[in-house]
């Protein structure tokens, strides 16, 4: 999906901002790329697990806890990389492609693939009117924002419709509160002076990694046994 939205992307900014505005979107999308390019790889393994355990009585434990593990890797990778003043919304684009990705493999299990195709044309409908609303309103902020809100509808839509094949248990309260300090982070960037930004944004990442501590522990522990 991420594919077709970035190329689509380009078409949306040479039109109402013209080819130099292009060439800032290439160079704004390259970090959410590799991000992108992470979440194909990650999505490739996890279809294989996924189908494995479609039978398992612990099915429901299983992807909730790997969405868990995953939710939390990328929420805080995508904290620390939004300190780049063009990254912000591409960067949150790229994250909720991942998480749809991850829901789209419920769809594959049951195998009930239309209904990954039906929730990527909602989120495709609102991701073009927003481009036709915001772009004019924001310059290049606004197709990253649009791609934003057309990935998050996707996202939630696939986490409401796949709980009749596969009950994933969200932690909403960490969920939404990792995602509230990527906003403030963003409003930082954009509204503080140089002098005081850094420090508010490293603060603001602390706070991240003290919300999913528990998190982080249990899979430090996880990787210590291990060896």
């Amino acid at each position: 999906m991420w594919w077709i939205v970035s190329t689509s992307n380009r078409y949306f900014v040479l039109f109402f901002l013209g080819a130099g505005a292009n060439g800032l979107l290439a160079v704004a999308t390259k970090i959410p790329s590799v991000v992108a390019i992470f979440s194909n790889i990650f999505s490739q393994a996890w279809q294989i697990s996924a189908i494995e355990e479609g039978d398992s009585e612990q099915q429901s434990e299983y992807y909730s806890d790997v969405f868990s593990y995953l939710a939390t890797f990328m929420l805080i990778a995508t904290s620390f990389q939004s300190a780049w003043r063009d990254v912000p919304f591409f960067m949150l684009s790229a994250l909720f492609a991942s998480f749809a990705n991850f829901f789209e493999t419920s769809y594959i299990v049951a195998k009930k693939t239309t209904g990954g195709f039906i929730t990527f044309l909602f989120g495709a409908i609102v991701y073009v009117i927003a481009q036709v609303l915001l772009i004019p309103l924001f310059g290049l902020n606004g197709t990253g924002l649009a791609s934003l809100l057309g990935f998050l509808t996707t996202f939630l839509f696939r986490v409401k419709d796949t709980q009749k094949f596969v009950v994933i248990q969200i932690k909403w309260r960490t969920f939404i509160s990792n995602f509230v300090i990527i906003l403030v982070q963003i409003l930082c960037l954009f509204y503080l002076p140089s002098k005081v930004l850094y420090l508010c944004l490293v603060l603001l990442f602390c706070g991240m990694l003290v919300v999913n501590q528990r998190t982080i522990l249990y899979i430090i522990m996880a990787l210590k046994n291990k060896k």
